[in-house]
């Protein structure tokens, strides 16, 4: 089966897709101290494309006009295209799928696997087969042989869940889609990419064991720039700096860091890396270059709203005045 959404066939030439990108490229320019000095953001003038993102859930507002953007730039590209881009887009619907599943196991939480599925770029079925089947088991089962078609590895992590739960299951999924990658033959800056998101991931585990004064080394996923011996020697040293100036990140200290700090730094520094490319002439870097911009307006003006509201004023202010 197709893993995402079938869509209608264009073979627009690339220079079509990439002038609607830079007309749309702008409107995500926003004023971000005024946003995080409203003391109403519900009523704050937000842009108005995001308006209606926002008007149906404030809190997750902003992710689902990330994905609708999403399914927005693959209708416009041709087939090579699609080809090229399948695992960016199912790298970021993985996250997509693992969150409906843990709705699924914390108490079948309908509505919420509804709205995700309202705007992931998976195939429908996946998110029905979630809605409506009782067993996890057999939801497990099905994944596993959805995915068996894009590596064999896939069959085993999914089945992960069982012995080791979603921990497990992310570290198993990841590890497969990373490994099964890397391996590929892809254009050298979706290559790139796809290590600096396993560094990303790698720093950010390493960080986040060291603040939590976790027991062990933490997991580390394959395919990136880094050995992943560089983060045990770091954990063991206690200290990011070596770590962090291979990544080509010397100038960020992790010690005057917040977490949230330390991620935005990371992100910051692979968004920097893509924008070197922006003018090659296949068009796959400026088009990485916008996901990745995308991306970050999301999570970026996700995490401002949230800074606003305790959980429980979230649902209470999703309608915006």
């Amino acid at each position: 089966m197709h893993l995402l959404k079938p869509i209608r066939q264009h073979e627009f030439p690339a220079d079509f897709l990439l002038a609607r990108l830079k007309g749309r490229s702008g409107r995500i320019r926003i004023d971000w101290n005024s946003l995080r000095a409203a003391a109403d953001p519900v009523a704050w003038g937000h842009p108005g494309f995001l308006v209606p993102y926002l008007r149906a859930h404030l809190e997750d507002g902003p992710w689902k006009f990330l994905f609708h953007e999403f399914g927005w730039v693959r209708s416009r590209m041709n087939s090579r295209l699609r080809h090229i881009f399948f695992p960016v887009f199912l790298y970021f619907e993985l996250f997509n799928l693992l969150a409906g599943l843990r709705c699924k196991e914390h108490g079948n939480l309908i509505g919420r696997i509804d709205f995700i599925g309202s705007y992931s770029l998976l195939d429908d079925s996946l998110f029905a087969l979630i809605r409506t089947e009782s067993s996890m088991e057999r939801i497990i089962d099905h994944l596993a042989q959805s995915f068996a078609h894009i590596a064999p590895g896939f069959e085993r992590a999914w089945q992960t869940y069982f012995q080791g739960g979603f921990s497990a299951l992310d570290q198993a999924v990841f590890e497969v889609f990373f490994t099964h990658w890397s391996s590929r033959s892809l254009p050298v800056i979706l290559k790139t990419f796809l290590q600096q998101l396993v560094d990303t991931t790698n720093l950010l585990g390493l960080y986040k064991a060291m603040l939590w004064n976790v027991e062990a080394p933490p997991a580390t996923l394959p395919g990136g720039t880094l050995a992943p011996q560089s983060f045990v020697k770091a954990y063991e040293k206690g200290r990011m700096d070596t770590v962090l100036r291979k990544a080509g990140m010397s100038e960020v200290d992790p010690e005057q860091e917040s977490g949230a700090g330390l991620e935005s730094a990371v992100y910051l520094n692979l968004r920097k890396t893509l924008k070197r490319n922006i003018h090659e002439p296949s068009g796959v870097g400026y088009i990485l270059y916008y996901i990745w911009e995308q991306y970050l307006f999301a999570r970026r003006y996700s995490f401002m709203l949230r800074r606003k509201y305790s959980h429980e004023e979230f649902f209470q202010a999703m309608e915006l005045t």
